[in-house]
């Protein structure tokens, strides 16, 4: 079933620091 909102947020919060991170690395390259 579909997730309860809170779940989806932490979710795309998590998504959203994992691609900063990956930006960060790839921009110290």
């Amino acid at each position: 079933g579909p997730l309860p909102a809170r779940a989806n947020g932490e979710l795309i919060k998590a998504r959203l620091a994992a691609y900063c991170t990956l930006m960060l690395n790839y921009g110290e390259l």
